[in-house]
């Protein structure tokens, strides 16, 4: 069923509007340090509490992200490179947090976080001028469902939610809740992200042969495949590229 364009730019605006909020969050922290830096004020307490604001609400709607809208967007030929450097650049906020966290003075302190204000500021610019309009013009994208998986992704109370679990850092996702229609795509939007030796736990209410086929056809030898759990009514496989 087709989705109306008005709809998805009602939800498309959501997603800018929350991005702007994101942005001046974050720079409003930013501006805290610096008078931290430049004054005689602790310089430490407002560089942890920026960390932890990026840490807490930055660093997680960057992996929700990832596996929601970047998933669809990476499908389509024009932004699959775009969407890779992306990833990329959610990797480098999350190195330039851990640099302000391990400062040890306000000058490294306030560098690091005005790193981290600038480039999360242009990624989200992106994401608005740049990402969603294909998606939000597309009546086969449903852009008001994408942020609601969004918003699950977020939350630990959310069976279906996409996590990191244990020290392994395996990813689990149940699709049972999902539209069919959706479910290779975010599969394979996450399987392409996995990082060496991590694994996606993927729960789903059938014998999901058709996808071991689909993921076998784009790795080859480096899809690995081990079943957890076979049935009757839930089937849960560990999914693992060798790299």
């Amino acid at each position: 069923m087709a989705v109306s364009l008005s709809t998805n730019k009602a939800a498309a605006a959501r997603m800018r509007s929350h991005h702007a909020s994101m942005v001046a969050a974050v720079r409003e922290r930013l501006g805290v340090l610096a008078q931290a830096a430049l004054g005689a004020n602790d310089w430490r307490a407002a560089r942890d509490e920026l960390v932890a604001h990026v840490r807490a609400e930055v660093l997680p709607h960057a992996q929700a992200e990832e596996a929601t809208i970047y998933a669809l967007a990476a499908r389509r030929p024009r932004l699959e490179a775009l969407i890779d450097a992306m990833v990329l650049e959610h990797g480098a906020i999350k190195r330039l947090t851990e640099e302000a966290a391990t400062a040890l003075t306000p000058e490294g302190a306030l560098c690091a976080a005005a790193g981290i204000a600038g480039l999360f500021a242009a990624h989200a610019g992106i994401e608005n001028d740049i990402i969603l309009p294909p998606l939000e013009s597309d009546p086969g994208v449903d852009v008001g469902e994408v942020l609601e998986r969004m918003h699950r992704a977020l939350s630990d109370a959310a069976p279906d939610a996409l996590a990191s679990a244990g020290s392994e850092g395996d990813a689990h996702l149940d699709v049972r809740t999902l539209p069919h229609s959706e479910r290779h795509t975010l599969i394979f939007g996450l399987v392409g992200h996995l990082k060496p030796g991590r694994s996606l736990i993927l729960t789903v209410d059938h014998d999901p042969l058709p996808l071991r086929s689909q993921l076998q056809a784009e790795y080859g030898d480096a899809l690995g495949w081990a079943y957890q759990a076979e049935g009757p009514k839930e089937w849960r496989v560990a999914i693992r590229i060798r790299r």
